[in-house]
Order: C-alpha cells, then sequence, then structure tokens
C-alpha cells in the first residue's frame, strides 16, 4: 500500500515486488546492493530489521534505467536486435 513520508509517497517492498512480479526479496536485493534507494522506516531501538519504504521518485528513476538497459545492445545499437542493411 502507498504510503506518505515526511519524503513523499512510497511504497511497501512487498507492493513493489507484487507490482514487478519478483520475490521480495529480489526487490530487498536491489535495496541492499545501492541499485534501489529505499528508506528504512523501522524503530531501530525496538526492531532488528529494516522496514524499508521505496519513494515514488526512486521507482521511476529505478525503472527508467531498468528499461534502457534492456533496450541498449552490448554494441552500443539500439533497436530490434537485427543487422542494418545497406
Amino acid at each position: 500500500m502507498d504510503s506518505t513520508t515526511p519524503l513523499g509517497l512510497t511504497v511497501s517492498v512487498a507492493d513493489y515486488a507484487r507490482r514487478l512480479r519478483v520475490g521480495e526479496n529480489k526487490v530487498r536485493g536491489w535495496i541492499e546492493q545501492g541499485d534501489l534507494l529505499a528508506i528504512d522506516v523501522s524503530d531501530s531501538r525496538k526492531e532488528k530489521k529494516p522496514r524499508w519504504r521505496i519513494p515514488v521518485e526512486e521507482i521511476e528513476r529505478f525503472e527508467g534505467e531498468r528499461s534502457s538497459l534492456r533496450t541498449a545492445r552490448p554494441d552500443g545499437d539500439e533497436g530490434s536486435g537485427k543487422g542494418s542493411e545497406c
């Protein structure tokens, strides 16, 4: 479920994982690797594990990067994957 924090609208790891049809551990892995930025909203005095919230702006950035990585070819050619016709 979406939630508003002092930093704006955020999404839980579970909700984002469902949206992408991946496991929650996959999303947590992206966070731990630094690929996806998130905010730990846990009470560190009471909770041992982080409770991550992902800002909507970060989701937009992350998805934009992922889509450009999927369309870019290793040789820098973006396109259908077919050779150019000369």
